[in-house]
């Protein structure tokens, strides 16, 4: 209650320099009255002034309390209380809860929007689940967010509006006509929360009524949200908490009772080999969790920098860790961090004998005699991780803040996946309106999904229709590859598809009342496929290619990244990418191509020392001026490139010609060999780095890529 003493205190002093200075009110109203509907316009414009301060005060309460409201469901996943949802949070135990109490004793609970609902020690019941809500407000039980910060406005709204007391002690007479109702909206840039509150203001001889107020916070939550969303999807795809501390046990293993147990490992030692502690092991994993996940970064946000570290891959691998998302999409205005936190206990099993972790020889009575120590642990590691997304400028430069939680979970050395027996993958609700089975009265839609390579049947695909931003569930396909469902009614909509290892494109569907239709899906499948990277060499002096590719070079290494063009509308993207190195024996693996029309980006660097030396330059005006000692030196000076410079790439796109794969392509070989331009060492200052997309437009027909069995 002192809290919001101080907020009516300073309130009253608002209102009385608003009075004060009267021309303020013209500026506040002119700011409001541009985003508000053309009714509210009117009702405000004719207030009368003395009862505009009325107005003011109830919209000072409205955006103190709705940011309020904002600040608590950033800092809690979404959640303004977790614990009306029947969220558990725990900081003793955060692998055995909903989400983790950020420190013993806090009131801050952050839910996971994806982690393992089942026990720890599932073996055939590993289902996953996820705690994000909507973002927009749904039908029926709904946790949305805007649901979530209209209720709050509407429990706390009068709390701090004291019943107008402030103003009742000045001679007005304020009757509350009606009931309070918020409508939050969540907008690209902006929260805007509208409150229908019919008030009749009285002072003196004058009267008015008002029946609507309106606040806009100036916070790019969507923004934040599909951040978060994407971070989220790329966890649970690429599992790249799992990865960094399968990472940290293989660089931190050593055949040494103070490193970690290696997973696998066979020595010589007629000594009886080594032993460590479980306990101890435990301690040391969770003393590195905290630098290393710390490490992660998300390309294309703020404070993002390329972190390379040359003739230390293992530093290298730990502290340029990048999640593959938002290649499209850049949000250079938020900061992302990834936190584990050293009171928040681990789940840890070695597969020990008890406390003490020793090679298998100690119970093989043959082994012993020859002196072969033969090791094998099986780490099972599962872990809360805090992910702090924050945006400095939102409020007007105050900051804000949205928190939520990943768990990592590895069993038997192995990112707990699909993988692994009775895993269960989370389901995000997405319960709407156009979800409502009322809305269904479209006729039957006969829905055929089959592998567009071999027209086999495709089961278990789910079916997903989205009108307009909403999108809900209609059904799996069954052991036909068939759905037979009527869809909400919707004039362009689209149906899309979801299903392992394939990739089926969206396609539009208008569904009409009582009409019948009929939907031919084909979904191609993924295939990982093995790349080599060659370079043509550019002389930048001579300006010309040379007629035959050659290797890069040894501390030479390439990133090729491929965003696949949609076909057609609400086609979900498709980005993936891969690294060569010119020390590499053996081709890479990129993952996950399908078949189509492919923008290329790649930059190729050479990570050694390139000094471009210092030169000294004549102005040279000419023979005559010479001759008469006009010329004048000047000095270009030494520029060095200490930590990679960028020695060439490729460029596929609009401008140079897209980048074909056909099926025949994709699914008859085995391979693909990807050229690059590489330019010669840059001996003078213009030859540093030329451009790659023009030279990739003028060869476009030499570099193309070559698929191989």
């Amino acid at each position: 209650m002192k809290k919001r003493g101080q907020i009516t205190l300073f309130i009253i002093l608002g209102i009385i320099i608003l009075i004060l200075v009267g021309s303020f009110f013209l500026i506040r109203s002119f700011v409001t009255e541009k985003k508000l509907t053309p009714e509210l316009i009117h009702a405000i414009s004719e207030m009368p002034a003395e009862l505009r301060p009325v107005r003011i005060y109830t919209e000072e309460c409205l955006s103190a309390i709705s940011e309020e409201a904002l600040r608590k469901l950033g800092d809690q996943g979404g959640y303004i209380s977790p614990e009306a949802f029947a969220i558990t949070a725990s900081s003793l135990n955060p692998t055995e809860a909903d989400g983790i109490q950020f420190s013993p004793g806090s009131n801050l609970k952050i839910p996971y929007w994806h982690y393992l609902h089942a026990p720890n020690d599932c073996k055939g019941n590993c289902e996953f689940n996820s705690l994000r809500p909507p973002l927009y407000r749904t039908s029926g039980e709904d946790n949305s967010i805007e649901a979530q910060v209209d209720k709050y406005v509407d429990e706390q709204l009068k709390i701090c509006l004291n019943n107008y007391a402030p103003f009742i002690e000045q001679g007005f007479e304020i009757e509350e006509k009606g009931r309070l109702k918020t409508t939050t909206l969540i907008g690209d840039f902006d929260v805007s929360i509208f409150i229908d509150y019919p008030l009749e203001i009285r002072k003196g001889d004058t009267t008015h009524d008002i029946e609507r107020f309106y606040v806009s916070h100036p916070l790019k939550l969507k923004e934040m949200y599909d951040l978060a969303t994407d971070i989220t999807t790329a966890e649970t795809e690429y599992t790249f908490l799992e990865t960094q501390v399968l990472n940290l046990i293989t660089a931190f293993s050593a055949l040494d009772p103070d490193s970690l147990p290696p997973k696998t490992e066979v020595e010589v030692n007629f000594a009886g080999g080594t032993i460590w502690s479980e306990i101890k092991v435990k301690q040391d994993i969770e003393s590195v969790l905290s630098p290393y996940i710390n490490a992660i970064q998300v390309p294309f946000t703020l404070d993002y920098e390329k972190r390379i570290f040359p003739g230390n891959n293992i530093k290298t691998a730990f502290y340029s860790m990048e999640i593959p998302v938002n290649f499209e999409k850049r949000y250079d205005y938020l900061s992302v961090n990834f936190d584990y936190l050293g009171w928040w206990p681990i789940y840890f099993d070695l597969d020990c004998h008890g406390d003490l972790c020793q090679p298998e020889s100690v119970n093989n009575p043959l082994l012993t005699i020859i002196g072969i120590q033969r090791y094998d642990f099986s780490y099972d590691v599962s872990f809360p991780v805090l992910v702090d997304i924050t945006d400095p400028d939102a409020f007007n430069e105050r900051g804000y803040s949205f928190k939520f939680a990943l768990e990592s979970n590895v069993r038997n050395n192995k990112p707990l996946n699909d993988e692994f027996p009775g895993y269960s993958k989370a389901v995000i609700p997405t319960s709407t309106l156009l979800c409502a089975p009322t809305s269904k009265n479209s006729g039957n839609i006969t829905v055929k999904v089959k592998d567009a390579v071999n027209q086999k049947a495709l089961p278990d695909a789910q079916v997903m229709y989205t009108c307009g931003s909403e999108s809900c569930a209609i059904g799996t396909t069954d052991n036909k590859g068939d759905l037979v469902s009527p869809f909400p009614i919707c004039l362009g909509g689209v149906i899309s598809f979801l299903k392992d290892d394939y990739f089926i494109p969206s396609q539009p569907l208008n569904a009409k009342t009582d009409k019948e239709e009929l939907v031919v899906a084909e979904g191609y499948p993924y295939a990982d496929k093995k790349i080599i990277v060659e370079k043509f060499i550019y002389n930048t002096r001579q300006k010309q290619l040379s007629q035959n590719p050659t290797v890069l070079e040894q501390d030479e290494e390439i990133v090729l990244t491929l965003t696949k063009i949609p076909d057609s509308e609400g086609e979900a993207k498709l980005t993936t990418f891969a690294k060569y190195r010119g020390d590499q024996s053996e081709p890479s693996e990129m993952l996950q191509l399908i078949p189509g029309t492919y923008d290329v980006d790649s930059t190729m660097m050479l990570y050694r020392l390139v000094i471009v030396p210092e030169e000294t330059r004549s102005t040279g005006v000419g023979l005559i001026g010479s001759l008469l000692g006009a010329d004048e030196e000047y000095t270009i000076p030494e520029v060095r490139f200490e930590n990679g410079y960028p020695s060439g790439g490729v460029i596929f796109n609009e401008n140079t010609g897209y980048l074909e794969i056909t099926p025949d392509d994709l699914y008859n070989n085995d391979k693909i060999i990807f050229y690059a331009i590489g330019p010669t060492i840059p001996e003078h200052i213009e030859e540093i780095s030329p451009e790659i997309e023009p030279l990739s437009s003028r060869y476009r027909s030499i570099i193309n890529p070559l698929f191989e069995k």
